[in-house]
């Protein structure tokens, strides 16, 4: 049953379109048979209920009339014959270009105008059926390097390696380097060099045994350490031997005249040898 209308206040009729448009639902309800007339807008067609009746009434160009009392359906009419074609409508550009404020107006901004406001949000989908595996998609750039991560726990206690030791010393680099294939030291054994000169620079050099030579692992050498304080003199050494005879010096000067000497006496003996002079030749 469609919706009631009773009394002398029926000129809006709720769910149906005015000016003539068809209604939504056809069939109203009154209460009585003189509330028919009292239907603003009517058409006809349409269907009203008349309650203290219990009947419809249809409307007809002859006015109101029962549906109960219409005679039966008549025999389908032949079919007509073909109109001529009607004019070509206008589009709906056209149409909407001819209202008013639209005047001048292009087809995009008809077009634009045929957006609506935005609805509200739909409820969520049910859940589509999963996909297939896509292709695998190429490396990303390297991201930034990320915070230092916290200190982890200890590590378990290692095996106790084995001592360093020296497993051979040699006296010279190119000693060393000739004896690698034969000279008995195991791979990863330690060498060193002692060439008896603390200036050599090859001195106290540390080489390992790798798997085809000899590898140069550090220098044993300290650095060179601070003076120390100036020692005690020490003993007087022995006396040296006697030198070679140096060269003649130069001449001196002439000395004084001496004081007259003692005559000379030749003789065999002093007392009975006969007083004489004696004079030297001095040569130079």
């Amino acid at each position: 049953m469609g919706q009631k209308y009773s009394g002398t206040n029926i000129n809006t009729i709720t769910g149906f379109e005015i000016a003539a448009k068809k209604p939504i639902d056809p069939r109203m309800q009154v209460d009585t048979k003189a509330d028919l007339e009292k239907i603003q807008y009517q058409w006809v067609g349409m269907t009203v209920f008349v309650e203290d009746e219990g009947e419809d009434y249809q409307l007809k160009t002859s006015g109101w009339v029962k549906k109960s009392t219409q005679g039966p359906k008549g025999d389908k009419g032949e079919t007509g014959a073909v109109g001529p074609k009607g004019a070509d409508g206008k589009s709906a550009y056209e149409v909407w270009v001819a209202q008013p404020g639209n005047a001048g107006k292009s087809e995009q901004e008809y077009l634009a105008s045929l957006k609506g406001a935005k609805g509200d949000k739909g409820e969520t989908g049910a859940a589509g059926a999963k996909g297939e595996k896509g292709d695998r998609g190429e490396t990303g750039a390297v991201g930034p390097q990320g915070a230092e991560g916290a200190q982890g726990p200890a590590g378990q206690k290692g095996e106790k390696g084995d001592p360093f030791s020296i497993a051979k010393v040699y006296k010279s680099v190119a000693e060393m380097n000739s004896g690698y294939a034969a000279d008995g030291v195991p791979q990863g054994g330690f060498v060193v060099i002692n060439t008896g000169n603390v200036e050599d620079e090859d001195n106290a050099k540390l080489f390992y045994k790798g798997t085809a030579k000899y590898e140069y692992l550090t220098d044993l050498s300290g650095a060179q350490g601070m003076t120390g304080p100036k020692g005690e003199t020490g003993a007087t050494g022995k006396q040296g031997p006697v030198g070679p005879q140096g060269e003649n010096g130069a001449k001196g000067d002439k000395g004084e005249k001496g004081e007259p000497g003692d005559n000379v006496r030749v003789g065999t003996e002093y007392d009975t040898a006969k007083q004489t002079k004696l004079f030297f030749k001095i040569v130079n």
